[in-house]
Order: C-alpha cells, then sequence, then structure tokens
C-alpha cells in the first residue's frame, strides 16, 4: 500500500495498481490518517471512480456541455462552478466529493477553505462514504471485538530523586520555568514555548541532559554511528565544564578515573540524576531478563531516545553477571533499537518483523508518540509498554497502548 498510496509514484507497482481497470477497489488499513497529505491524496486517486474523467457520466448528472471542460480532466470545469460539499448526501451530484480534485480545490485550499471545522465537516462527508469501520462494539463470528481484546492493567511508579539531586532539579526549574509560557505576536493569547518545554521533558528525563541540549535530531544524525553510552558521558562533563559548573554542583563524573571499559561505572555515572532510569532498568529486568518478554518503550524526544537506546546497549564483561547484587546490569547487553523517522522503510519494516517475530532480536524498542503510535501491530511477542515520557494527551496515549492491546497478544 506504501507505493499506493504515493500520488506521484512512478514505482512499476504503484503505477500498474493504479492502472488496472477493476470494478471494485478494497484497501484495508489501520490508519485512514496518515502523516502527510500526499499519502492520502494518493490513496484517494487509486480508489477514484474512473467514470468521474468520462464527459457521459457528468452529462447524465446534469451538468451541461458548457460546464464541462474538455482536456484531459474534464471535471475541472464542474468543479470551478459547483461545491459537491453544499448538495444534501442524497443528491446524485455528492458523488464528486470523493474526487481527488475536489478535495484539493474546497477542503485543503486555505483560499477557499477558512477554518479547521469546515475543513472538519467536508472530510466527514467523505469518509463515511468510503469508510467501513470496525470499533469495540463491531462482532466477528458472533462475538464483539472487545470482549477478544486483552485487559489493560496500568500501575504508575515513583521515581524520587536523592537530596542532591532535588537541589540541582530546583535550580535548573526555577531558571526555565518562568519561560513555559508566553504571549503569541498578536498579544491576545497565551501559547507554549517548545524551546523551554523540550528543555524541561529532558530535565525530567535526566539532570545531565541540561547540559545536552544540543542532542537533537540534525546532530544526532551526523554523530549516530560514534556514538556510545561513554561518549554521551564525555559530552555531558564537556557541557558542563563549557558552563563553568562549579564541582560541587555538577553531575560528577571523575574526570581522572579511565571508564572506556568499566560498564559498572558507565551505568552508574548514567543512573545518576536519573531516578527514572534506575527504576526503568529495575523494570526491565524483571520483565525483559527474567520474563524473557519484550518491551516497547514511549518517549517524546529523539534525545531521549538515542539515550536509552545506548544506555541500555551497552556491552557488559561477563565477570558482573555471576554477581547478583550486579544483576540489573544484564540489561545493557540486551538488543535495544529505536523506530526513527530517518530510517528507510525497509530498516523499519525489518526491525518491526524482528520486533514481532524473532524472540532472540529487539527486546527492548524506543518509540515516539509522534512518530510510531499509530498504525503499527506490535502484540505479537509484547504485552508491555512504559511511558517513559507521558504522552502529550489521552488520545495518543489510547493509540499508544493500543499498539499491544490488540487480538492476538501473548496475554
Amino acid at each position: 500500500m506504501r507505493v499506493i498510496k504515493s500520488a506521484t509514484s512512478q514505482k512499476e507497482v504503484g503505477f500498474t495498481a493504479n492502472s488496472l481497470n477493476s470494478k471494485y477497489r478494497l484497501i484495508i488499513s489501520g490508519t485512514p490518517t496518515f502523516n502527510k497529505l500526499e499519502a492520502f491524496m494518493g490513496l484517494m486517486a487509486f480508489m477514484q471512480n474512473r467514470n468521474l474523467r468520462n464527459e457521459g457520466f457528468l452529462y447524465s448528472l446534469g451538468f451541461k456541455p458548457e460546464e464541462v471542460a474538455h482536456d484531459d480532466d474534464c471535471l475541472w470545469g464542474v468543479l470551478r462552478k459547483f461545491n459537491p460539499y453544499e448538495v444534501p448526501d442524497d443528491h446524485s451530484r455528492a458523488c464528486l466529493r470523493c474526487y481527488a480534485q475536489a478535495m484539493q480545490m474546497y477542503i485543503f485550499n486555505p483560499l477557499v477553505v477558512k477554518t479547521f471545522a469546515v475543513q472538519g465537516q467536508r472530510m466527514a462527508q467523505v469518509l463515511k462514504k468510503l469508510m467501513i469501520r470496525r470499533t469495540h462494539s463491531s462482532k466477528l463470528n458472533g462475538r464483539s471485538i472487545a470482549s477478544e481484546l486483552p485487559s489493560v492493567q496500568r500501575l504508575t511508579f515513583e521515581c524520587a530523586f536523592t537530596s542532591k539531586e532535588r537541589a540541582h532539579y530546583d535550580a535548573a526549574y526555577a531558571d526555565t520555568s518562568s519561560h513555559l509560557f508566553s504571549k503569541n505576536k498578536n498579544k491576545d493569547s497565551v501559547e507554549w514555548n517548545t524551546t523551554t518545554y523540550r528543555k524541561l521533558c529532558l530535565l525530567c528525563s535526566s539532570l545531565g541532559f541540561l547540559y545536552l541540549l544540543t542532542y537533537k535530531a540534525t546532530k544526532l544524525a551526523k554523530t549516530r554511528k560514534t556514538m556510545d553510552a561513554h561518549t554521551i558521558l564525555m559530552d555531558l562533563r564537556a557541557g558542563q565544564k563549557r558552563k563553568g559548573i562549579a564541582d560541587n554542583n555538577q553531575i560528577s563524573i571523575n574526570k581522572f578515573q579511565n571508564i572506556n571499559n568499566d560498564t559498572q561505572l558507565i551505568l552508574r555515572y548514567h543512573c545518576t540524576g536519573s531516578p527514572k532510569l534506575r527504576k526503568l532498568l529495575g523494570i526491565l529486568a524483571e520483565i525483559v531478563v527474567l520474563g524473557q518478554e519484550k518491551v516497547l518503550v514511549w518517549v517524546n524526544n529523539p534525545a531521549q531516545s538515542e539515550w536509552l537506546q545506548q544506555v541500555s546497549r551497552y556491552k557488559i564483561p561477563l565477570r558482573y553477571l555471576t554477581n547478583p547484587r550486579l544483576q540489573v546490569l544484564r540489561l545493557c547487553g540486551i538488543d535495544a533499537l529505536q523506530l526513527r523517522t530517518d530510517l528507510r522503510q525497509k530498516e523499519q519494516d525489518r526491525m518491526i518483523e524482528d520486533f514481532n517475530d524473532k524472540a532472540d532480536k529487539v527486546h527492548v524498542l524506543v518509540c515516539s508518540y509522534l512518530v510510531s503510535c499509530a498504525g503499527l501491530n506490535m502484540q505479537k511477542r509484547c504485552r508491555t509498554t512504559i511511558e517513559y515520557e507521558p504522552p502529550p494527551n489521552e488520545a495518543t496515549r489510547t493509540h499508544e497502548v493500543g499498539r499491544v492491546k490488540r487480538m492476538g497478544n501473548p496475554s
């Protein structure tokens, strides 16, 4: 379906599928709303009624010859003077609503449609004609879908700062919280300061992020090949030095220690300033190491995703695994990957396939709410999602939980 939904695709499969002279065209998808308008319009073009390009069909709807444009697309002339979204649903010309060009002209054109409310109303007119939607109350083989879905148990864990960490956090928070909201350009409403919001989110993940704010998607893409849990600590140490942080206020990383191969020490430094990470490692030890199950971890920012992957994947010398007190360190050898938008589609597909089908690969998959919370089936070997950061709203949470709350879940 990916090659079909690209409206400009010239690939052989997409071109062939769109050229088939079939009587019916059906699309089965768990994600009718896509990230890009182009993808949605590509699907609409695939579903297009071929009669709409036929002058005789337009005449049968009551249009006069002078209203029909005599060029490659005879519907253009009709649409210039006729808005199909303003007629009743049972009107013979209402079928023109589903034409891709009608949608471009009367739904997605900001010069014609001034409000989102009108856009939403017109999109509803289109979708209710096209979508066969299954809900929890829908039935399969006489049983409601809801009765077949696994139940959900939600646990909330409290993560406490040490007194020193609390003082560090309070100082950083006081420096940023007053900038979280600001008036817009017209001074008539208040809006989020997204830079400050990102800073506070990262700060709640680990106090070290206060000195790693340059870890943005563009930089991560350039440095990812050479980055690991050790180099992150070196960046943290350098960031504190650049800011001139006094020694007694630093997240201490002893500059005289050689930590290159000391995994225990590396993990300890990463856990310093991050009660969330300390709690997460304990949870993953129980679920992944002892329970041999897979886990989805959800975050908001690329920096969090990269950091969690590197900390989880860092290799551990075998001697540590024999020490019961260091059992949680086994986590540093598990296969943890992150699902990112900069990956090619084949790479994303392979990662999801390994997570779903292969017991010995991708034990922990770190995902972003904005990238992966809709349209993916992750339930084959996974029944647990961890919100390392809370989702932006309840609708997103519903989608996130829905990646594993599906028929076929191992629970």
